[in-house]
């Protein structure tokens, strides 16, 4: 990995291309995980950006940010279009503010990576703009167009982004919601999770696992993994920390962007919605998932019990 840095800083436009091409071919559906550790090791977030947009042009632009030349080119080109690089900045900065601030929130401990990234992007997208300005556009037009190059290749929720481009595939960003928001809302307990951390504190059992219970229903969230590869769910602390939530097993509650296949992971439970579910069916799921999530194992016992006589008289199948 440092070696691939070290080449990478010191090469050509057109060398740093191909050693893009080559990693992406190299990693195949890895690339992204092998990108962000490149990019935490030294590379430049143009490379990132370059490698995921997937587009010759905006490759060679985004790899020629790098230059310092060019960048002192496009501050020029600001000032004779009477305007600055830090004007516009700011201006892409609020065209990003929604994403900024699902960023943010996923890393409330400690925000100096986060920080950092996001102003590199910022940056990248400023001197977009402003070869858009230099193209003839007016400079709010300009700025539009390079912050939607970016906003559009996302779909935002309230604690997590997904991309409508993944390893260089298109994915469906709201196939893979769905599946996120079916699992928070309704399947959580088919997961499993055990108690975890401070929890533990708690000698007894029910007690423990009522508060855990309690603790996903309030404060359970799903955040982006660290290598951008996926989503992972687990609760906010007081303290503003994310803390995944694990099974028995020790595995998180976790997928990537290109699994679709609509089970809770490590599990095969289907959790395809029912053909013609309504939005009323769809809230009486959720609501219904949240009590069994509340209530005690005796309580539980109890309604499976009701539940198997139920059944019995109206001679359903188990």
């Amino acid at each position: 990995m440092d070696a691939f840095v070290s080449t990478y800083l010191q090469a050509d436009g057109q060398q740093r291309t191909a050693m893009l091409q080559v990693l992406d071919t190299q990693f195949g559906a890895d690339n992204s995980a092998a990108l962000t550790q490149l990019v935490n090791g030294g590379l430049p977030t143009t490379a990132e950006l370059s490698s995921y947009f997937n587009n010759p042009t905006l490759t060679e632009r985004f790899l020629s940010f790098d230059d310092k030349d060019e960048r002192d080119r496009l501050n020029q080109v600001a000032k004779e279009k009477n305007t600055s690089y830090n004007d516009i900045r700011k201006e892409i900065a609020n065209k990003f503010s929604e994403f900024n601030e699902v960023v943010m929130r996923q890393n409330q401990f400690n925000t100096s990576i986060s920080t950092a990234k996001m102003d590199n992007i910022h940056d990248a997208f400023t001197y977009l703009a402003i070869t858009h300005m230099q193209s003839g556009m007016s400079q709010s037009s300009a700025i539009k167009k390079a912050a939607e190059e970016f906003t559009d290749k996302f779909q935002i929720k309230d604690t997590y982004y997904v991309p409508t481009l993944y390893n260089g595939k298109d994915i469906n960003a709201e196939e893979v919601i769905t599946k996120a928001e079916r699992i928070k809302d309704i399947h959580l307990e088919d997961f499993n999770g055990v108690p975890f951390g401070s929890l533990l504190e708690i000698a007894d059992e029910e007690e423990r696992m009522m508060e855990f219970k309690t603790q996903l229903v309030e404060n359970g969230r799903w955040h982006n993994m660290p290598d951008g590869t996926g989503l992972i769910f687990g609760i906010t602390m007081g303290d503003g920390s994310f803390a995944p939530i694990v099974n028995e097993q020790g595995n998180n509650l976790s997928f990537k962007f290109d699994d679709l296949t609509m089970t809770v992971p490590g599990t095969n439970i289907d959790i395809t919605p029912p053909e013609g579910e309504t939005i009323i069916e769809r809230r009486g799921r959720k609501t219904r998932a949240r009590e069994r999530l509340q209530k005690t194992p005796d309580e539980l016992r109890r309604l499976e019990e009701k539940k198997a006589r139920g059944k019995k008289v109206f001679g359903l199948k188990e």
